[in-house]
C-alpha cells in the first residue's frame, strides 16, 4: 500500500509543480455596456489566449504570470490591459472603431437577357393592326387583348 502511495505522489509531483495562473473577466462595448461575444483575449507576447463567451466572459489560463492582456474584435480598438491581480475579475471595455468599406460601382456593358428592346423592325415584322403580335415576340412576356377596342394587359 505504502508503494502504491508513493508511486500516486511520485506521478503527480510534476503536475503539481507545473502550476497555472489564470486571469479571468468581461469585455464589454465602452458606449453602450453590453457584452462582446467572440472577442479575442490574448496573453501579450504569446499566443495563448481564448474568445469571450455569449456574455462576454473568458478565462485565460498560462503557465507562467500573465501580466498583460492583449483584446480585440472586429470593429473595435484592439487595447492592452495590465493585469495586477490575477485573482480579481477584469471589466475591459473595447472602444468602437467604425470600419471604412470602399465604394461599389455596377457598370452593364450591354442589355441583359432580362431586358429587352422592341426595334423599328420588330414592331413592322406584325401585322401592324395591334402592338399585341409585336411584344409576344419578346421572350418572357405575353401581352393579351381583352376587347378588340382596346383594354390590353401584359
Amino acid at each position: 500500500m505504502k508503494r502504491l502511495l508513493s508511486a500516486i505522489l511520485v506521478l503527480m509531483c510534476p503536475a503539481i509543480l507545473h502550476a497555472q495562473a489564470s486571469v479571468h473577466g468581461t469585455v464589454i462595448d465602452q458606449q453602450t455596456g453590453a457584452p462582446i461575444f467572440g472577442a479575442s483575449v490574448i496573453v501579450t507576447g504569446t499566443t495563448i489566449g481564448t474568445t469571450t463567451s455569449d456574455a462576454g466572459t473568458f478565462t485565460v489560463m498560462a503557465t507562467s504570470p500573465i501580466t498583460s492582456l492583449t483584446v480585440s474584435s472586429l470593429g473595435y480598438t484592439t487595447d492592452t490591459v495590465s493585469v495586477t491581480n490575477e485573482s480579481e475579475a477584469l471589466r475591459i471595455r473595447l472602444v468602437p472603431s467604425p470600419v471604412e468599406l470602399p465604394g461599389v460601382q455596377v457598370l452593364g456593358n450591354r442589355p441583359t437577357p432580362s431586358t429587352a428592346v422592341l426595334t423599328e423592325k420588330d414592331l413592322r415584322r406584325a401585322s401592324g393592326l395591334n402592338l399585341e403580335s409585336s411584344v409576344n415576340t419578346v421572350p418572357g412576356i405575353y401581352m393579351q387583348s381583352r376587347t378588340p377596342f382596346g383594354g390590353s394587359r401584359i
